[in-house]
């Protein structure tokens, strides 16, 4: 059949919209991937992350130097948490925020950096 005919353009829109779609799942897929990271790594693992990049080569340099910070880490954890998961059964999610609202609250009042 001639190019010209309807089959064929419409054959040929069809490939060019999958190959649309494709990229943008690709995309979405990267960019759910780099949250997932931002989240893992928290801030301070994000910025690190970002400087081993070497955007030419597209690897992540380990040898650099690193940098000096002052730090305070906390820790949090929910005494008793079983017996919580028995009796709120399916609010326990409901209270873990709660708690977790409370404390990244007060972390950023302070001007740190919630990293869970």
């Amino acid at each position: 059949r001639a190019k010209g005919s309807s089959k064929y353009r419409r054959f040929a829109q069809a490939q060019a919209h999958a190959a649309i779609l494709e990229t943008q799942v690709l995309e979405n897929t990267i960019i759910k991937l780099g949250t997932l990271l931002a989240l893992g790594f928290g801030d301070a693992g994000v910025n690190i992350i970002a400087e081993n990049m070497d955007a030419s080569s597209a690897t992540v340099t380990v040898k650099i130097p690193g940098t000096k910070v002052e730090a305070i880490f906390g820790f949090c954890k929910i005494r008793s948490f079983c017996v919580i998961t028995e009796v709120l059964k399916e609010r326990t999610m409901l209270f873990v925020n709660q708690v977790a609202e409370i404390i990244h609250s007060v972390v950023a009042k302070h001007h740190g950096a919630a990293n869970k």
